[in-house]
């Protein structure tokens, strides 16, 4: 099965440094790498951090010129290139020569190629052929369910819901258990409708628990509990870093964001934006996850359920008026906006809740 990690669509195109100033050629020997050390960027710098191969789809390449006429003339061109080639300075102009078109060429890529969410994530396919196999792709080998409990420890606790709490398994999985507690019962196979997709959708049941898939990421807005509750200065600075963390996240995440919502709609389930903790802001990979989704024959999700959970509303109502808030939160809408028009999601200018988002941002209502 791999690994159940998921990736941004593009995402290597949006990872590419970005050089704040030229760099000192130096002679080029076959053994360097292009790695960059990571305590060598900058904030705003992006790096292919996730190992990912991003090798360009040959439809990207089919325009890009040929090299022609090495073997023309006995060799002699060949033997003169080769000769130009191996000068150090002429190699290190190649280098970034070639940086800077692969920049640029994801750039076009970025602005002119509509996403196809129905071709990403595929390394999430579920392919257990039975329970027996799911068990012991998700606990390993010798596992009983009636030992369940052992995951259901505060060391293991990650965060609880209305209905539920959730425990840590491992870097792919948690489990979710009904806050009245574990009730030992059969082992069950869910063929999810989200499938291969992951959006924290449930592989399987054991008893009362469901085993999920993990999504990463920090909670957009404050995290719900006692610090949110109380409303005081942790909770304002926990908010004002992720209206931070959500601005400069890149337009093509807003996209992608947008582009999940689509292929959600198109299986008939839904994203409740109410509670902004229902999506996730992975500042690795620059991607919002979603949690929590249900199924709806007649919703749709909309530009409103992008909105809504990143600027939180519910705790604007506690929080103090400033400047750099409304600032950051035009961004954010900005870039949703901009999302969601292209991804043909509905723009219900005229929901409450989205003319609420725009008051925060002091944006003018657009009928």
């Amino acid at each position: 099965m791999g690994n159940f990690q998921t990736i941004t669509p593009l995402g290597g195109l949006d990872s590419l440094p970005v050089a704040k100033k030229a760099l000192p050629l130096k002679p080029f020997k076959p053994q360097d790498s292009f790695g960059l050390k990571l305590d060598s960027l900058t904030e705003d710098t992006l790096t292919l951090q996730n190992g990912l191969d991003t090798k360009l789809p040959s439809s990207a390449t089919k325009d890009m010129p040929r090299t022609k006429g090495l073997t023309q003339n006995n060799g002699t061109t060949a033997q003169k290139t080769a000769s130009w080639i191996s000068n150090p300075y002429v190699q290190g102009s190649l280098v970034l020569a070639g940086c800077l078109a692969t920049g640029y060429l994801g750039v076009k890529l970025r602005n002119k190629v509509k996403m196809d969410f129905s071709r990403v994530l595929k390394q999430n396919k579920i392919s257990f052929s039975d329970e027996s196999q799911m068990l012991k792709k998700v606990f390993g080998k010798g596992f009983d369910e009636k030992n369940l409990e052992k995951y259901i420890n505060d060391k293991k606790f990650l965060g609880c819901g209305s209905n539920a709490n959730v425990y840590d398994i491992n870097k792919n999985y948690v489990l979710r258990v009904p806050r009245k507690g574990y009730e030992v019962g059969a082992v069950k196979l869910i063929d999810h409708p989200l499938n291969p997709q992951n959006f924290g959708q449930a592989v399987g049941t054991i008893g009362n628990a469901q085993i999920l898939f993990k999504q990463k990421g920090l909670p957009a807005g404050v995290p719900y509990g006692p610090i949110r509750k109380a409303a005081g200065e942790e909770a304002n600075k926990l908010y004002m870093e992720h209206l931070v963390r959500a601005s400069k996240f890149p337009q093509s995440s807003y996209d992608d964001f947008a582009a999940q919502l689509s292929f959600i709609n198109s299986k008939k389930y839904v994203f409740d934006p109410s509670k902004a903790n229902n999506l996730l802001l992975d500042s690795f990979s620059r991607k919002f996850n979603l949690v929590d989704l249900n199924y709806s024959a007649e919703y749709r999700n909309s530009l409103a359920d992008m909105v809504v959970p990143l600027i939180d509303n519910a705790y604007c109502n506690y929080f103090p008026k400033s400047d750099e808030a409304i600032k950051l939160r035009k961004i954010i809408i900005e870039k949703a906006i901009n999302a969601a028009k292209k991804e043909g999601l509905p723009m219900n200018f005229d929901n409450p809740s989205l003319k609420y988002s725009f008051d925060l941002a002091a944006m003018p209502h657009i009928s």
